[in-house]
């Protein structure tokens, strides 16, 4: 197994391809607000968890050549793994859509060493030294156990404490600076 500072979590949703802007079209005719305006629990207003959740695993399954990932998401994968990082994909999805995911990360040449769908991502923390996400609740987790905790910035973590980028070249130069996956 690699170094723990060799190590890195990256999400997938929101911080390799545009998501959100995929979800807002599904769901806009439930009178949704843009996503520029989505904070916390925005959906609960206007349908159930498991409603969320049947559009959420509809995109999943559409994913693989229909949505591109971010036109910087093959150089940021890449320039990670030059640089010597174990590159752990994890994502909050469902784990039956596996299959679809391993497929999208290859039509896309998005390299990575292990991929992991799991319903809390800070059970990887204590193997990781860093991570890549979009969601504040789980940068706050990864920052209380010591990681470098970096993402993309969106209307939902914009006011949040952590170090935020518009783009994944910046979120790349970041950790350059960073101690990790450093030999």
């Amino acid at each position: 197994m690699p170094e723990k500072k060799n190590r890195i979590i990256v999400d997938v949703d929101n911080t390799l391809w545009d998501f959100a802007s995929v979800l807002y079209r599904k769901i806009s005719h439930y009178g949704v607000p843009e996503p520029s305006e989505w904070y916390g629990d925005f959906y609960k207003r206007y349908f159930s968890l498991e409603q969320l959740m049947t559009y959420v695993d509809e995109i999943h399954n559409e994913q693989d050549e229909r949505y591109p990932p971010f036109p910087d998401a093959v150089n940021f994968l890449s320039s990670l793994r030059k640089k010597g990082c174990h590159i752990t994909i994890a994502s909050l999805r469902n784990p039956n859509k596996r299959d679809v995911t391993e497929k999208w990360l290859k039509v896309h040449g998005l390299v990575y060493d292990e991929l992991y769908l799991v319903p809390d991502k800070s059970v990887l923390f204590d193997n990781h030294h860093a991570i890549v996400d979009d969601d504040p609740r789980t940068l706050d987790k990864a920052i209380s156990k010591g990681l470098i905790a970096t993402g993309l910035k969106f209307a939902w973590n914009k006011n949040s404490n952590h170090t935020l980028f518009s783009r994944l070249t910046d979120v790349l130069e970041h950790i350059n600076k960073s101690d990790c996956c450093r030999d």
